[in-house]
């Protein structure tokens, strides 16, 4: 009896036992201690944890992380560093010369090292240094992959001794992990919109050297810049420093990683310093490992004199030459101006221009003479303007002119202008336009004059849209459109066509063209010879002419191929995407 009872109290322990080592399988190993703890890492993370120290202490390190692979010249995959933040300089990194191998790629590592007074902040990877490091896994591990260490992974940070006035830091947002101080001028840190250019206008009004701070990308065998800051002469478009493989230096992680820090002296003047992402690698979306400063990606400017710099806005330090502003849907505003010798000009356009680069409110510099565009705003050179859709673009231009007359011009379309603001009322929105200001404070005003209608050129021959009765209009046109309109002719008639599309030497592809309708004979047709190009790709091809046809019935066609037409011109927009397709007015009763 005493036996039995003796049984079942240790199959009762055994049971207790064995519930408690489940329990704890389950739950894994306690979580370590430590003024910064990293534990329950998983693959394709960045985990972060940021503390401030009064006064210089000692501390104990302790890390565990992974090699790609077990060979030898192996780069490392997931891993720890500290970052001090007011210099970006490593305070402490996994080094791998002094990691103490496990079984496979697993590495360990107990350190001390002594940290200054200071904000610091605390990273761990396991992106893996390359973006197809965490590729080749097997299923369920049955082949051993470096992240198969993931169970393994931690770092604790802890002081070495009692009483050390180090706290960690909470509610912080992402810019206040970003290069800062009282001398800074500019940062676009972090950058992390993908596709995006941010730009910085700047004047200097004294001699001063500027620092600049620069994390990026450089893509492909070729080590072309994908991520990458330029500073250049406002005024002449002189480029004083651009982000090149061979003036950056590794900026840890992936190898594609790339870090610039360096000064540039400045005279008086105006610059534009800006920084470029595409579509990948970048804050917060990282692809492989991170720079070991993650939050300064993009480019920082400081300077020793900031007092001498100060952002360049010309409607506060200019006073407007042309201003062409408020403009509606549906509207061409135009200002001809002469210069009688060379002249520097700042032009301002604030408009709609989509993500593919197709613009729909834009502005344009032309050439009276020849009637070339000397300027026109685009995607690439203009900027988001801060509010509503990422369509709403701002951009500044620095001109020079040879002596000659010129046209500053603004054109809508049908939608989202000033006062219709259907994609989010941009800031400063009275500025919808364009406005042209002296480049300089103190112009000469006999260098430049504006042009009283009366002293503008004579109408062209060609009658502009609007004049006739209008018999059929479809633009717009996107792509695989095929159009047919029949109409009749009582009496010989003059017809206003205007029509863009693509047409190249080797074929047509968007265009239109007249038959009779009995014979199916083509009596008009839109060609390369008959066509002028029509701005952006050099497919885009524009007719603007008059026709007479006799009385009779006729089919108006117009097609379009598959590609690059309205809202996909994929090699470049022409400057009125918005009229692809074909108008016809009749002139005559």
């Amino acid at each position: 009896m005493k036996r039995r009872r003796i049984v079942r109290i240790q199959i009762f322990l055994l049971v207790v036992v064995t519930g408690l080592l489940i329990v704890r399988v389950i739950q894994g190993p306690p979580t370590p201690d430590g003024l910064i703890v990293f534990a329950d890492l998983e693959t394709g993370k960045l985990s972060h944890e940021a503390f401030t120290l009064d006064a210089p202490a000692p501390f104990l390190v302790e890390a565990a992380g992974s090699f790609e692979t077990s060979a030898p010249a192996s780069p490392l995959a997931a891993y720890g560093w500290i970052l001090r933040r007011d210099t970006r300089e490593l305070a402490w990194r996994m080094d791998p010369a002094r990691l103490e191998h496990d079984n496979g790629t697993l590495v360990h590592v107990r350190d001390s090292l002594m940290l200054p007074a200071g904000v610091y902040d605390v990273f761990f990877t396991t992106y893996g240094p390359s973006p197809e490091s965490r590729r080749g896994a097997s299923f369920l591990g049955l082949k051993h992959h470096w992240t198969n260490d993931e169970d393994d992974w931690m770092m604790t940070l802890t002081p070495a001794e009692a009483g050390t006035e180090a706290r960690t830091i909470t509610g912080e947002k992402v810019e206040d992990l970003a290069p800062g101080g009282p001398d800074l001028v500019w940062t676009t840190a972090p950058a992390g919109r993908r596709n995006h250019t941010a730009s910085f206008l700047f004047q200097a009004t004294d001699t001063l050297m500027l620092n600049l701070y620069a994390i990026g990308e450089f893509c492909g065998e070729d080590r072309h810049p994908c991520d990458y800051g330029r500073l250049e002469d406002a005024a002449s478009g002189e480029r004083l420093w651009e982000m090149t493989w061979r003036n950056t230096k590794a900026a840890g992680g992936w190898s594609a990683n790339r870090r610039f820090r360096g000064d540039v002296a400045l005279r008086p003047g105006v610059y534009r310093a800006s920084f470029e992402t595409d579509g990948r690698h970048h804050y917060d979306h990282w692809r492989a490992n991170p720079p070991y400063d993650p939050a300064a990606w993009g480019l920082t400017l400081h300077t020793d004199n900031p007092a001498a710099v100060s952002a360049f806005d010309p409607w506060r330090m200019r006073e407007p030459l042309i201003l062409l502003t408020e403009v509606p849907n549906d509207a061409l505003r135009t200002a001809q101006f002469v210069v009688t010798r060379p002249i520097r000009l700042i032009v301002y356009a604030l408009g709609e221009i989509s993500d593919s680069g197709s613009p729909y409110d834009y502005a344009w510099v032309e050439d009276n003479a020849s009637g070339r565009r000397i300027w026109e705003m685009t995607r690439d050179a203009s900027q988001y303007a801060g509010s509503g859709e990422r369509s709403n673009r701002v951009e500044i231009a620095f001109l020079k002119l040879d002596p000659g007359t010129y046209t500053l011009a603004y054109q809508t379309d049908g939608s989202h202008a000033f006062g219709d603001w259907r994609n989010g009322e941009p800031p400063h929105s009275e500025r919808w336009g364009v406005t042209l200001f002296p480049f300089s404070p103190r112009i000469d005003t006999t260098a430049f004059r504006l042009l009283e209608p009366a002293e503008t050129a004579e109408a062209p021959s060609t009658p502009p849209l609007g004049a006739g009765e209008l018999l059929f209009k479809k633009t717009r046109l996107g792509n695989d459109v095929h159009l047919r309109f029949p109409f009749e002719l009582d009496q010989p008639t003059r017809l206003h066509i205007y029509a863009l599309g693509e047409i190249s030497a080797s074929g047509s592809y968007d265009y239109g063209w007249i038959e009779r309708a009995d014979t199916g004979e083509t009596v008009w047709k839109m060609t390369l010879p008959d066509t002028e190009h029509a701005g952006g790709d050099d497919r885009n091809r524009r007719f603007d002419g008059v026709i007479t046809l006799p009385p009779g019935s006729y089919v108006l066609f117009f097609k379009t191929d598959f590609s690059h037409a309205y809202g996909d011109f994929d090699g470049g927009a022409p400057d009125t995407p918005e009229d692809w397709g074909i108008t016809v007015e009749r002139l005559d009763d």
